[in-house]
């Protein structure tokens, strides 16, 4: 009797963790924000109004800004992304790459070649990856992207990823291009590029570029564009605050009618790393109101899939607005009124 009693309970104690309830805070920021990352257990927001970067606790406390909006040495003059390292923070400017440090001291910054346009993220070892998305009209009309490992000067380049995704005839652009990114994990000094186009694979290299392992789901179902999908994908380009000011809902309309949907989505949607190397893909999978995450280890293997609740967020910028620490899951959402609301959900 009192052995099942002790099940009971340590079985009522899971359940109550594994329904941690999530929080919702407003973080009082103002101006239009591009995006949030994690680093080292802290939230930074980027503000693309501010042209910096706002940066808070585990408790959403703001402890300082980085960066200012302006044209001169160590200002930010257009901020697209950031990048950490060594407890230094990095954004690509106008081919200029600024560096930080977390309390917001101007360091340093490096020219880049104009012809070097697209996400850098550097390395440990001084090497650079750069990835790169442009528009081919040979032949086809097709959008073509690019992964190379580089050295510090961006001269010399290895490639070791090449995606071409086609426009076919009649349409302006793809609605739902596959997201091929690259993102970096300081601690387990790790590269890992993801191309979803074709199949559910994230490649894993070390700092040289070698190829050093893979998420590869095998067995990873198809999710149809259907006509629930499409209408929610046109809903968000209606109330997307990015959307030109002059254009209104049956501009809109007229400019979706332009764009095509594959019949099935990407094989996922997006991934996230936290600081340990832990990778998280946000799938097109859903559980009712929430999304289905899985997570992996640096190497690869996949360790658990979780349901989370991200009915809120933007499907346009679910690649900015969502962030991941070891122990939590975060997603940013305008509200109704305007404020930002950060959604904080503690993962188990």
């Amino acid at each position: 009797m009192k052995t099942r009693l002790i099940v009971l309970i340590i079985m009522m104690i899971s359940i109550v963790i594994s329904m941690q309830p999530a929080d919702d805070a407003n973080i009082q920021i103002t101006g239009r924000v591009l995006g949030i990352k994690s680093y080292k257990n802290q939230l930074y927001v980027l503000n693309q109004t501010d042209n910096n970067i706002w940066r808070y606790d585990e408790r959403l406390n703001l402890i300082n800004k980085i960066g200012y909006e302006g044209q001169g040495p160590g200002e930010i003059s257009r901020l697209t992304d950031i990048g950490f390292l060594e407890d230094k923070i990095y954004t690509f400017s106008r081919n200029r790459l600024l560096v930080f440090d977390l309390d917001g001291n101007f360091l340093k910054e490096f020219k880049v070649p104009p012809d070097v346009d697209g996400s850098i993220l550097l390395l440990k070892d001084g090497k650079v990856v750069i990835r790169t998305r442009d528009y081919s009209f040979e032949k086809e009309r097709s959008i073509i992207y690019k992964v190379n490992f580089t050295d510090k000067d961006l001269r010399n380049m290895t490639e070791v990823l090449v995606e071409k995704v086609i426009i076919p005839d009649k349409y302006e652009q793809v609605a739902v291009e596959p997201r091929i990114e690259a993102k970096y994990s300081e601690m387990a000094r790790l590269v890992f590029i993801s191309n979803p186009s074709r199949e559910y694979l994230i490649m894993i290299y070390d700092e040289d570029g070698h190829l050093v392992g893979k998420i590869n789901k095998k067995d990873n179902p198809k999710i149809r564009a259907d006509a629930s999908f499409k209408e929610s994908f046109l809903n968000a380009l209606i109330s997307s605050p990015d959307k030109p000011p002059t254009m209104n809902a049956d501009m809109i309309k007229m400019f979706f009618n332009t764009l095509y949907f594959y019949k099935y989505l990407p094989a996922f949607d997006c991934f996230y790393l936290d600081d340990s190397g832990n990778v998280y893909v946000r799938t097109f999978q859903k559980k009712g109101q929430k999304t289905i995450y899985e997570k992996y280890s640096p190497q690869g293997k996949f360790i658990k899939r979780y349901f989370l609740d991200d009915r809120f967020v933007d499907m346009l910028d679910v690649h900015r607005d969502i962030a991941f620490t070891e122990s939590t899951f975060y997603y940013l959402y305008e509200n109704e009124e305007g404020e930002y609301i950060l959604h904080t959900e503690i993962l188990n």
